[in-house]
């Protein structure tokens, strides 16, 4: 295999959308990205059937671990089927996130 030939395969797994089986191995293993990315799949059926009980179940794994997307899908889902407790909920803690992160941002500004 010669480097332009080598260079392009690896390009292409980089750029690759990862299989199933790889965001379910990563999911249980408690990645949160591979978590947002399977609910996304089953919330939207790509690739799979859509299931919102799946989607909703990686949802919350990943939003438990901080992944702020899967917080504000989890918000926007909620408020969809009128479980506004539960939407308030999740914007709430999505907005924190994002206020610590600006925060974080702002002293780092400072210190330099």
């Amino acid at each position: 295999v010669d480097q332009a030939s080598a260079l392009e395969e690896f390009l292409q797994r980089e750029t690759a959308e990862p299989s199933m089986e790889e965001l379910k191995h990563l999911a249980h293993q408690g990645n949160a990205e591979a978590q947002h990315e399977l609910a996304h799949r089953y919330a939207y059926g790509h690739g799979v059937a859509q299931d919102w009980k799946l989607a909703t179940f990686w949802y919350l794994r990943a939003a438990h671990q901080g992944y702020e997307a899967s917080m504000r899908h989890l918000a926007e889902y909620y408020a969809e089927i009128q479980e506004h407790w539960k939407s308030a909920r999740w914007y709430r803690q999505y907005i924190e996130a994002q206020l610590r992160m600006l925060q974080q941002r702002r002293q780092q500004a400072q210190d330099t």
